[in-house]
């Protein structure tokens, strides 16, 4: 039997899962990335502020282990098209220009572009758009030289680095856009997130801003901000850029996000090209969900590279996020509901709260969560949990997404909730409980 020629392109979260699984069924497998750094995690540029934190520490730990798992990397080359017909991919490097490589399969992981927004006074020396890890090292090195300090970018990206920042001692204006966090977050869990920044130790050295940054105004630096008709001083600005899906050149079709459109098997509208991480798209419904969760990425780098070795698996895609936000935990699997009705759900959210009565009279706890679910067949499609405890529950919700679970088997399931605590206290059961009495489940 002839071994599978795999070509894994970009070496990021995506990158690395699918040329471990291609190796470990068999195939020939060779990473190429653009960069001289295989493994570099973007999710972890944030952290680069904090003390301690060099480049080195974003290098994710099996980078180290290609060689070992016979992958051979390439590093420092660009490839530039993807000829599948051809079983090619042209590959430039400052070395070569135009080379070709043959391969049966390929895995596209090149991950996404940055786009910074059209701002004037973008280009002040004070001014930071954090689009690589020089960025977030720059600003690191100047925060000596600032107080009050200006952020805005996509949410909860935003709402991490304000963290991060308040956490140094600064004054932080967090730009969340017009309707920013519930655009992003369901009512409740949205009201509980201003709650947390207005109550918390940092409350007087944060501000929450519904609006966009609109200008950046200052003579040689930076010095204020306007913002739907308000001026608001700094002295510094960061700036979050948004992300295009990026590629080389292939005949594939394309989501409605920009990214290659995948089925469940993580393979494109080409035989033989796959994809995966913040390159990919995937089939929901009517529609398509963008792959750019870390988790999200891993799992289809996986199983991409199962099937591009000439292996059997599906993905089955939760779309899950865990974490904190000003001490307030935070969990989130599949859409929105604003998402799945673009899928062509029927969609409806419903939202309860569960208080740890254990604690009453000595601070009540509260969990909220939101439960987005098609009115006829009653699934789940997503779920927003936050409050007392919520990263226990993180699991369960994107185990709910991921298996298409209906409401009528929540309203009795175990709930990982808290030791001690009974059915009735179940966050999600009571959620699911309050939609059985309205939609008759």
């Amino acid at each position: 039997m002839t071994t599978r020629r795999v070509a894994v392109i970009g070496g990021g979260v995506a990158g690395l899962s699918a040329a471990f699984a291609a190796s470990a069924h068999g195939a020939r497998t060779t990473l190429i990335e653009s960069s001289k750094r295989v493994g570099m995690s973007k999710a972890l540029m944030p952290l680069l502020i904090s003390k301690g934190w060099a480049e080195d520490n974003l290098v994710l730990p099996e980078a180290r282990a290609l060689g070992k798992a016979g992958v051979d990397a390439r590093t420092g080359e660009t490839v530039t098209s993807i000829e599948p017909r051809e079983g090619k991919i042209r590959v430039e490097s400052s070395s070569r220009k135009g080379a070709s490589a043959a391969f049966d399969s390929v895995v596209v992981c090149t991950g996404a572009a940055s786009e910074a927004p059209q701002l004037r006074g973008l280009s002040k020396p004070n001014v930071f758009v954090l689009s690589e890890a020089a960025d977030y090292l720059r600003l690191s090195g100047a925060l000596d030289a600032f107080q009050t300090i200006g952020v805005s970018g996509p949410i909860p990206l935003a709402l991490k680095l304000g963290e991060i920042l308040t956490a140094k001692g600064k004054r932080v204006q967090i730009y969340c856009g017009t309707k920013g966090l519930e655009r992003q977050f369901s009512g409740p869990v949205a009201a509980a997130i201003r709650r947390s920044v207005s109550s918390g130790e940092s409350a007087e050295r944060v501000m929450l801003l519904d609006s966009p940054i609109d200008s950046i105004l200052g003579v040689a630096r930076a010095e204020a901000i306007v913002s739907s008709g308000s001026v608001r001083t700094c002295d510094a600005v960061v700036v979050l850029p948004g992300s295009v899906p990026s590629f080389p050149v292939v005949d594939c079709q394309r989501g409605r996000g920009g990214g290659l459109l995948v089925d469940s098997s993580m393979v494109t509208t080409m035989p033989g090209v796959f994809a995966a991480g913040d390159s990919a798209e995937i089939r929901f419904k009517s529609g398509s969900v963008p792959a750019r969760l870390f988790s999200t990425s891993r799992m289809g780098g996986e199983v991409a590279g199962t099937n591009a070795a000439g292996g059997r698996a599906s993905a089955s895609p939760s779309w899950s996020v865990e974490q904190t936000c000003f001490g307030l935990e935070l969990c989130s699997a599949g859409l929105s509901e604003e998402e799945a009705s673009a899928m062509g759900v029927d969609a409806a959210t419903e939202t309860d709260t569960a208080t740890d009565r254990r604690l009453k009279g000595d601070g009540e706890r509260d969990t909220f969560v939101s439960m987005v679910y098609d009115t006829g067949t009653h699934q789940v499609y997503g779920m927003q949990i936050a409050g007392w405890r919520a990263s226990a529950l993180s699991s369960a919700a994107a185990l709910i997404v991921s298996l298409g679970l209906t409401v009528e088997q929540l309203l009795h399931s175990e709930s990982p909730y808290s030791p001690g605590s009974s059915h009735e206290d179940s966050p999600i059961a009571l959620t699911a409980g309050k939609i059985g009495k309205r939609e008759g489940a």
